[in-house]
């Protein structure tokens, strides 16, 4: 049985062995530590960030204060993915990608253009939470919050859009779920007004009328009336509670692949928290106290799966629908809403690199002749030399192409063998990190490799900055 007690220097409750004093600190002395029992040890590096921060937080004195100074530092220094973090994260993203592929699910790539934050209202010593994704200790969107902003963006597009896209009510309720308390059944806001005007033509809107209909077959099946008496119906608040369906659709956590590998940290900085709490007159003579949080850092790769497991419930006309009707659906929240928390200051902003590039050439003509030669050389590649004057070919200008360019279809001249050519050619390190992206897409490790591929597939997370 191992001796717990040998070499302690102090009481087990007391956390990690006893430092040097820190008159930054205040009353108590003593560099942060963690609140963990002293047989824990004090060196957390190698564990993921998530597990830093709710576990193995070095936010405490001596005396078990919380430290007032030194926060941005703690934050910066538990931010950054070990390597074997790093991988995780990109196994975990990749399997997220492989298992909608294989389930026949609708898979969006997109990128963050702005800091992305979520779970910051749970109760933290840092008074701002972050969530992480358990036992991996790495930040996500769940799929949950994924829902919620895309349930928003539907409801928008059926009802305060001009051109609906397709979506009415009765098709977020058949594709999201229903939801007894929706805005809908609630006076005096924008989309009960818009509801009311769709009930009206509603029944007699055949593409409309038939995804009602489906609905209420299949919240109330023993309804005999019309269809028109059942939305009479819905406006009876026990009768709505008394419906349920969670929807056809699914949605699956998105795990950020970080650009960089680390954590960012933003800044909160109130200038008037005597006046949000009571205590005074707002004014100019206050002392704001900044308040540090994490951050994924803009750049970083989101991977968001939806699929349909109960897509024999619907009708006919959303069977073959949902996917378009999804993809129009994430192009609106990407747009106008965002993800996670603080959206409405900008956070959680995305972009999509293909429909950018749609939508730019479309837009302008003239950049589809403009680059149109991109695609066009990258199949001409047949061999390793081709590869590498492909490479040394991209100009500057041809990197937002770039970026929204696939390899699929090309695995048999750009492989693992083509990573040695990649990082020896002649191009800027931006253009190699954006190609090396594009290969990870289509090279995932194989069961039958050698040490010699995996160290090419570790080269390879390395150009495209995955890993240090």
């Amino acid at each position: 049985m191992p001796d717990f007690n040998r070499g302690r220097t102090q009481n087990p409750r007391q956390g990690g062995p006893q430092r040097g004093g820190n008159a930054q600190n205040g009353v108590g002395g003593g560099a942060p530590r963690a609140a963990v029992p002293w047989y824990v040890g004090t060196d957390f590096t190698q564990a993921p960030p998530g597990h830093r921060y709710l576990l193995y937080l070095p936010f405490w004195k001596k005396d078990w204060g919380a430290i007032k100074e030194g926060k941005q530092r703690v934050l910066k220094d538990l931010g950054a993915l070990p390597d074997h973090a790093g991988r995780a994260m990109l196994a975990l993203a990749q399997r997220q990608r492989a298992i909608g592929k294989a389930n026949g699910a609708e898979v969006i790539e997109a990128v963050s253009t702005s800091p992305f934050a979520t779970g910051l209202g749970w109760e933290h010593p840092n008074e701002n939470g972050f969530a992480f994704l358990h036992p991996y200790g790495l930040p996500y969107l769940a799929g949950s919050g994924m829902k919620g902003v895309l349930r928003r963006a539907a409801e928008e597009l059926a009802l305060l859009e001009e051109d609906a896209r397709g979506w009415n009510p009765a098709a977020v309720w058949l594709l999201f779920g229903f939801e007894a308390g929706s805005a809908v059944f609630a006076d005096g806001n924008p989309f009960r007004d818009a509801y009311e005007r769709w009930c009206s033509r509603a029944l007699s809107t055949e593409t409309d009328s038939v995804v009602l209909s489906a609905f209420q077959k299949m919240v109330a099946p023993k309804f005999g009336g019309t269809l028109d008496q059942f939305l009479d119906k819905l406006e009876d608040k026990v009768y709505r509670q008394s419906l349920h369906t969670a929807g056809a659709l699914r949605f699956f956590d998105s795990i950020p692949e970080i650009d960089g590998n680390c954590m960012g940290i933003d800044i909160m900085n109130p200038h008037y928290s005597e006046y949000y709490q009571g205590n005074s007159t707002p004014h100019d003579a206050g002392k704001p106290v900044p308040i540090f949080f994490l951050v994924v850092p803009p750049g970083s790769r989101f991977t968001f799966v939806v699929d349909c497991p109960r897509e024999h419930h619907l009708p006919a006309n959303l069977k073959g629908k949902w996917r378009d009707l999804i993809r129009v659906t994430f192009a609106h929240a990407f747009d106008w809403l965002g993800f996670g928390a603080k959206t409405a200051v900008g956070y959680g902003q995305f972009r999509t690199n293909d429909t950018s590039a749609a939508a730019t050439a479309y837009e302008n003509p003239l950049v589809v002749e403009e680059h149109s030669a991109l695609p066009a050389r990258l199949k001409e590649i047949k061999n390793s030399q081709t590869f590498n004057d492909f490479v040394k070919s991209i100009k500057q200008d041809e990197i937002d192409m770039l970026k929204s360019l696939s390899l699929k279809g090309m695995e048999s001249v750009i492989n693992i063998g083509s990573v040695a050519d990649l990082e020896s050619a002649e191009a800027s390190s931006e253009i190699k990190r954006i190609i090396a992206e594009r290969m990870l897409d289509i090279i995932s490790p194989n069961k039958k490799w050698d040490e010699k591929k995996h160290e090419k597939y570790r080269k390879l997370l390395s150009i495209a900055g995955r890993i240090s």
